[in-house]
């Protein structure tokens, strides 16, 4: 069975966070804001936005976990987010703007992947292992504002309309890879 929470409203304060697991899915009627240092937490679930409202990020907390975020994202100006994939792939689905300091982050499991299904500009991108994946889908622009190492890790373009930008650089080390059409 699969459990289903619709709501018209969702604010998330202080060290607080909800977590939607695998059989889960969040339907949002409206933006939902998360000011705190927790956060969303998936764990298989999944995020749906059916009024375009999206998710506001102000504070230090953020998205974490993996499933599917369909959703647009957004920074406020005064926002220090992080949209982290740990346990598997985070698919963010629709696209992420940055007004503050929103970073992104790859965990360090041999099976974490953060898959990007649009157009989406943050400030960094982060690998916390070696065995991490930044995926750009076939469509999906990432664009850095610093500079990105990639380390040993990977990042696939799997298209012929997916770009990476940082004006800052890139680095590799031995056996990282940037791969794709």
């Amino acid at each position: 069975s699969s459990d289903s929470v619709a709501l018209k409203a969702l604010t998330i304060t202080g060290t607080t966070s909800l977590t939607i697991a695998a059989t889960g899915t969040l339907n949002l009627s409206s933006t939902a804001t998360l000011s705190s240092s927790g956060g969303l937490i998936l764990q298989g679930g999944t995020v749906i936005d059916t009024a375009s409202g999206g998710i506001s990020l102000s504070s230090s907390g953020g998205i974490s976990g993996y499933g599917v975020v369909n959703t647009k994202v957004a920074t406020t100006s005064v926002g220090t987010a992080t949209i982290t994939a740990s346990g598997g792939t985070l698919e963010m689905q629709a696209a992420i703007t940055n007004k503050g300091t929103l970073a992104l982050a790859v965990g360090s499991g041999a099976t974490d992947t953060l898959l990007l299904d649009a157009k989406s500009a943050v400030s960094s991108l982060s690998f916390a292992g070696s065995t991490g994946t930044a995926e750009l889908n076939t469509s999906a622009t990432l664009t850095l504002a610093s500079a990105l190492t990639i380390g040993a890790n990977t990042v696939q373009l799997d298209g012929t309309a997916s770009a990476l930008t940082d004006s800052s650089g890139i680095s590799l080390d031995s056996g990282g890879q940037i791969i794709g059409l």
